[in-house]
């Protein structure tokens, strides 16, 4: 774990070994913020919700998977940590304290293999509506 500083905003990156063993202990919500055609691409990490970080309603979202509780542990991921990062320095400009970035990503960077290439549990891929960010959930989309 190594905390990173974005101007007031600070949050923490993660391994998906870390995320992983924090949320078999039932300590964080993991949130996939790739696109649909990621997730249905790859799947998603066993048990993660998922929200795009282009859905507008990110925000809303997100406030509704912490309950509105803004020291609720957070682990974000996307393909490489870029966007994780993103989506995370923003909610902890937007008051929540307990954030962190999976920088390794689904697929790896260069600070690790990342989620597919160590083996970890995935969802299978759903086709996914805009509006259901619940995991493993195949949406209703007609």
């Amino acid at each position: 774990m190594k905390t990173e500083k974005i101007g007031s905003a600070e949050f923490q990156t993660w391994t998906v070994e870390e995320v992983a063993e924090a949320w078999a202990r039932d300590e964080i919500v993991l949130i996939d913020v790739r696109t649909p055609q990621e997730w249905n691409s790859t799947g998603v990490a066993e048990n993660a919700h998922t929200v795009a970080m282009q859905d507008p309603a990110l925000g809303a979202k997100l406030d509704s998977l912490t309950a509105g509780n803004t020291a609720k542990p957070v682990a974000l991921i996307c393909a490489t940590g870029v966007r994780s990062g993103r989506v995370a320095n923003a909610m902890a400009r937007a008051g929540y304290t307990k954030v962190y970035s999976v920088d390794e990503g689904m697929h790896g960077s260069s600070s690790g293999p990342g989620w597919l290439r160590r083996g970890l549990p995935l969802a299978k891929p759903v086709q996914t509506c805009a509006d259901d960010s619940r995991p493993g959930v195949q949406g209703e989309c007609g």
